[in-house]
């Protein structure tokens, strides 16, 4: 992830008041980003897009609430993603990074274990429906508040708990059934 500050121009004025929205919001709208597109370069791109778009329009922001501001990026994050499939004439990719970084404390099969599980994870979230894939990816990649996310996906705030429930409680229970021995499973039949 580059720490490059977006080109200004114009926006020179508006780059100190700007610069701590950036710096707060640049590891969460990356993190977004990166995991609903699978590209790198892309991924950089879409970020990019999304701080000189942030920043051209930040004078225009009301309010400088975080919940405000959080609201108001994703916002921009959420349609400069549907942007670029849109240019690409591309489907979307809700999920498909996960940090998978190893370390020296597993084994060699702790780490197979791992990958496997996280692929399993992110097939999972991707068959989730889109409002509950969204707020999921909203609430743990864009790291946001219920009120946050209610406020990016225009809903009500008891909605997106009602979402974000339903999505845990679904994949916790597809997860298990994939940890549980295949004759217990017949068992219950």
């Amino acid at each position: 992830m580059t720490r490059n500050r977006p080109r200004q121009d114009a926006n020179d004025d508006a780059w100190p008041r700007f610069q701590p929205i950036y710096d707060a919001f640049l590891p969460r709208i990356y993190g977004y980003v990166a995991a609903r597109i699978d590209d790198k370069g892309d991924v950089e791109d879409v970020v990019s897009e999304v701080f000189v778009k942030a920043l051209t329009h930040f004078e225009g922001l009301r309010s400088q609430q975080d919940d405000v501001v959080a609201a108001w990026i994703f916002k921009i994050a959420r349609n400069a993603v549907h942007d670029h499939y849109r240019r690409r004439r591309m489907t979307p990719v809700d999920i498909d990074v996960l940090d998978e970084q190893p370390s020296d404390a597993y084994s060699p099969d702790g780490l197979i274990n791992q990958r496997d599980e996280a692929a399993v994870l992110r097939r999972m979230v991707r068959e989730l429906p889109p409002r509950r894939r969204e707020v999921i990816l909203l609430k743990f990649f864009g790291e946001l508040r219920n009120r946050e996310i209610a406020r990016v996906l225009g809903l009500d705030e008891r909605t997106v708990a009602a979402h974000l429930s339903r999505a845990l409680k679904d994949l916790a229970a597809r997860f298990r059934s994939l940890n549980t021995p295949v004759e217990a499973r017949h068992d219950d039949e």
